[in-house]
């Protein structure tokens, strides 16, 4: 294998998206540093020209600066959802690389239930289509961010200790199977996976085969484990 260093970002950037697309790498909606060395939540977007080493700033995401985002190229546009900061998000975006514009597109909601994609990965499935596997849960995640951000002496190591000590169903992580088609522009659920629903997991498409690696299954606590799917 052949290694070679083929350009530089103009800033840090971690836990964004980024996807290529025509010899550029677009990238973006994470922890980005600013002028003092920080990283912090960002809503900028940018594009790396891979030819000519250039980076350039293109429109910003619309919504609120966040990081763990996730995203995928489906019908030649760039569809990103959900991510969190000091909340969690699930409202969902998409960028149309020619006109250099985002449209609001449906948030992350299955049967009138909100659904938070902070922690979940996804892979694309058809043109139309993208699958998502895990995401904390919604209103524990909000709850527990603004706890751990706010509580004091016995009161934060009280609520760590009970918070922390769970089994790992009680955190409500989400299991559900999600698919967005952007032709529809729905999300729905085609089942659940038969394990703890994981966070932080790396989510890999070969050919038919689905394959889930590590990831957390509670805060804190990461699992060696590999789970294959298959798509029939």
């Amino acid at each position: 294998m052949k290694i070679e260093k083929v350009a530089e970002l103009t800033h840090g950037f971690e836990n964004g998206v980024a996807t290529y697309q025509n010899g550029k790498i677009y990238y973006g909606v994470g922890k980005i540093e600013h002028e003092e060395g920080k990283l912090k939540n960002s809503n900028r977007f940018f594009v790396l020209d891979l030819k000519t080493g250039e980076n350039k700033e293109l429109a910003a995401f619309p919504g609120e600066a966040r990081q763990q985002t996730v995203g995928q190229v489906l019908n030649g546009k760039f569809y990103v959802f959900s991510g969190g900061s000091s909340v969690s998000y699930i409202d969902g975006y998409a960028y149309d690389f020619e006109k250099n514009v985002w449209e609001k597109v449906a948030d992350v909601v299955v049967n009138g239930e909100k659904i938070l994609l902070l922690g979940a990965n996804s892979v694309k499935i058809s043109e139309d289509e993208m699958l998502v596997i895990g995401g904390f849960n919604h209103d524990l995640w909000n709850e527990a961010s603004d706890k751990l951000s706010n509580l004091k002496d016995k009161e934060l190591a009280d609520y760590k200790a009970q918070y922390f000590g769970k089994e790992p169903f009680r955190y409500g992580w989400n299991r559900k199977i999600l698919v967005f088609n952007a032709k529809e522009n729905r999300w729905r659920s085609i089942g659940e996976v038969p394990f703890d629903a994981p966070c932080g997991a790396a989510l890999l498409k070969h050919g038919n085969i689905l394959y889930s690696i590590n990831g957390e299954i509670k805060p804190g606590v990461r699992t060696p484990r590999i789970f294959r799917g298959e798509f029939r």
